[in-house]
């Protein structure tokens, strides 16, 4: 598909020739989006971008494998027989291999890729990449490598998604259902805006609820205590809406702390950005919440 050539595409091309030279604009992709996945020691690597054409613009796509996520743009190059610009990707979507490789995400945080690009989680990221959510919750590149390096588990979005997140650990991926994935978010303090139906004074009601969470953690008789006070901030609704809502944000909150922290072990809600803890305190700690 074919379009005018955009003041940002514009405002890139300036930027890169700049940087680069005497690099051809019209033999040039300006991704905006790429898909990584590893699989068995390969790379495979799926970019999505536009090129100049005369004065218009053309989507382009390409991909490319290698023993190295590098060594695959090289290819996805040579595939589109065009250079790639990486300077204004604004999405990754990688598989959990890939996400879980240190080294690579130390070499895109490090390398041309802004740090702050978001990533998420695919099974299938050369789809999910093309697709990338415009907005909502999103891991940084820079936030996912300083993870990796310390072993601390992740949460991701999931590109298809983005209501839904997958918790990355070292050992394992576990992509959570909508209810939990909401808990998890609301509980790190890193929900955005979104509706919920629930029973109000006339028959069901559908309210904005825009989260804020205040956060705390600390030791009392040898037990971790998680202290959570959340904000709701719903927009119009009845009271019996209002209260609807905070019993269900309530149940899903906790429902999900049971079952990542206390069943099974897992640092899901960013409780060691608040306090040191063991395996012991963590599998034991307890949730002290506060839903307004």
């Amino acid at each position: 598909m074919k379009r005018k050539l955009t003041a940002l595409l514009c405002g890139a091309a300036m930027m890169f020739l700049t940087s680069c030279g005497e690099s051809d604009l019209n033999a040039t992709v300006f991704v905006t989006s790429m898909g990584v996945s590893l699989n068995d020691g390969i790379y495979t690597v799926s970019v999505y971008g536009s090129a100049a054409v005369g004065e218009e613009t053309e989507d382009i796509s390409a991909s490319g494998t290698g023993r190295t996520a590098s060594e695959a743009l090289i290819n996805a190059a040579e595939d589109c027989k065009m250079e790639l610009f990486l300077g204004h990707c604004t999405g990754i979507a990688a598989n959990s291999a890939a996400l879980r490789d240190s080294a690579m995400l130390a070499e895109f945080a490090g390398g041309e890729i802004s740090p702050a690009c978001p990533v998420y989680f695919s099974d299938s990221p050369g789809k999910g990449a093309e697709n990338i959510p415009a907005e909502g919750f999103g891991t940084e590149l820079y936030e996912l490598s300083v993870f990796s390096k310390n072993g601390v588990p992740a949460v991701i979005p999931v590109a298809e998604d983005p209501e839904r997140v997958a918790v990355l650990t070292a050992q394992e991926t576990i992509l959570t259902d909508s209810e939990d994935s909401l808990g998890i978010m609301i509980l790190r303090g890193e929900a955005v805006p979104r509706t919920v139906t629930v029973s109000g004074e006339n028959g069901f009601e559908t309210v904005t609820i825009s989260p804020e969470t205040k956060r705390s953690a600390y030791y009392a008789d040898g037990v971790l205590h998680a202290d959570m006070t959340v904000e709701l901030n719903i927009s119009e609704a009845s009271e019996q809406a209002a209260v609807s809502a905070a019993e269900l944000i309530r149940e899903i909150c906790i429902s999900a702390y049971v079952k990542l922290v206390n069943d099974m072990g897992i640092d899901a809600v960013g409780i060691s950005s608040l306090t040191g803890y063991n395996e012991a305190q963590l599998l034991s700690s307890r949730l002290v919440l506060t839903v307004e």
